[in-house]
């Protein structure tokens, strides 16, 4: 799907600017450099009303924010994105570009849309994080980091108790292919002193599919959002490549994978027994 001849716009005046990519910033200075941004778009309407709330979930409480310009004839619903978000409800309070942006849409919508273009529209603010911010690095893997991965990829499996017993048995199972690294198909998450904290394995296939190789995570950083990232950034890659859709080999992690979108899509068997199969559109 082409990018919006806005979005190239922006992308290029961001890359003209010398600044560096938001990935190498902390949240702290990428709300900075959003603050900013919002500075320059301008105030938005007269609000209100401004309320703070809870959303209940399965996963604990959402805080959200409700803006409420006079005579509110609709909603937008505005939901951070990614594994770490640019902003928060302090610097999210509706700039006149999101009214810019609502009459736009009000335009291309029906009749009575239309008739409603000029009246102000409520904004809803949802923060989707439950967590303090974190930041996962993730570059390729070295050249040299091969049985360091390995022993990383041993200690996330044991978490498993019906592969403790297997693997020891079978110790050769756990190799990761020197290949795979030189083929630049390892990338490798860090933690805060800028040791591996997990990695993954995606391998291009010749179709419109990517397979998912491995993902490991270091007992001790799981449950901190380091194999979304992970996950996130293969999606990525996969849809750079060209291809629609990641599939996995997926044992006692199937509700991991579940949770980052992937559905299953048939039966599997591997070497320590069964298993599903299972496949995620980079769209999701």
């Amino acid at each position: 799907m082409a990018l919006h001849p806005q979005a190239k716009a922006f992308l290029a005046g961001m890359e003209a600017s010398g600044a560096p990519p938001l990935y190498e910033l902390t949240p702290e200075e990428a709300r900075a450099a959003t603050g900013m941004i919002t500075e320059l778009i301008g105030a938005g309407p007269e609000i209100a009303n401004v309320e703070d709330f809870t959303i209940p979930t399965s996963a604990g409480e959402i805080g959200a924010r409700r803006y409420v310009p006079d005579d509110a004839a609709a909603t937008i619903l505005w939901i951070h994105g990614g594994g770490w978000v640019i902003c928060d409800s302090k610097l999210t309070t509706p700039s006149v570009g999101w009214w810019r942006r609502a009459e736009e849409l009000t335009r291309r919508g029906d009749e009575l849309a239309r008739k409603r273009r000029e009246l102000p529209w409520v904004a809803v603010d949802k923060e989707y994080r439950f967590e303090t911010d974190t930041v996962v690095r993730i570059r390729h893997a070295e050249a040299t980091e091969a049985p360091a991965l390995e022993a990383l990829q041993r200690r996330s499996s044991a978490v498993w108790p019906e592969y403790r017993e297997p693997l020891a048995a079978h110790p050769d199972a756990i190799e990761l292919p020197q290949a795979f690294i030189d083929n630049g198909w390892v990338r490798v998450a860090l933690g805060e002193d800028g040791t591996p904290i997990g990695f993954s394995v995606l391998i291009p296939g010749d179709g419109q599919a990517h397979e998912l190789d491995g993902l490991f995570v270091e007992p001790d950083h799981m449950g901190r959002g380091v194999g979304r990232a992970l996950i996130e950034d293969a999606a990525a890659r996969t849809e750079r490549e060209g291809a629609e859709r990641m599939e996995v080999t997926a044992g006692p992690a199937q509700g991991f994978y579940e949770k980052v979108g992937f559905h299953v899509v048939g039966p599997a068997e591997t070497r320590f027994g069964t298993a599903v199969r299972m496949c995620r559109s980079v769209y999701a």
